[in-house]
């Protein structure tokens, strides 16, 4: 009985405590996050985010985002200017926390457990793959390396 206590207690305890830690964040989140971290990334008009899912690696969370800035006519400085980007963030407790950020030209496909899958063929990199050290500091993907840039 003591011990059908205590796992129901350590189930109510930490249950939502995961809940918290894992769920997916908002825009407001991703916005404030990256400018917490000194981002370089735009976070104004003519943006559009879209979460491309989460993944767990060596017990860290990471929350796998696509952006995509696309300046209109009407706040561009001469010609309009683009700019997508795979961004990848965590969380410290229930803050958001950006970590860094991949050019790309194409957005990710989806996640397949570390890895994120880009419409790429194989043989020129089509996976960004997440260790447990983190994010890889310069994969190859679509054939050309990328930085991993704050």
């Amino acid at each position: 009985m003591i011990k059908r206590l205590a796992f129901i207690l350590l189930f109510v305890l930490a249950v939502p405590a995961m809940a918290a830690a894992s769920h997916p964040p908002t825009k407001a989140e991703i916005f404030a996050a990256l400018r917490a971290g000194d981002s370089i990334i735009f976070t104004e008009e003519d943006v559009r985010i879209r979460p491309i899912g989460a993944m767990t690696v060596g017990g860290t969370r990471y929350f796998i985002v696509y952006y995509a800035w696309e300046q209109s006519w009407k706040h561009a400085v001469g010609f309009p200017h683009a700019a997508y980007r795979l961004v990848i963030f965590t969380r410290d407790g229930e803050k958001l926390v950006y970590l860094g950020f991949y050019a790309v030209e194409k957005p990710p496909i989806g996640i397949r457990g570390n890895k994120v899958i880009f419409p790429y063929p194989k043989r020129l990199g089509n996976a960004l793959t997440i260790g447990e050290t983190g994010p890889p500091q310069e994969p190859t993907l679509g054939g050309q390396p990328r930085l991993f840039g704050q």
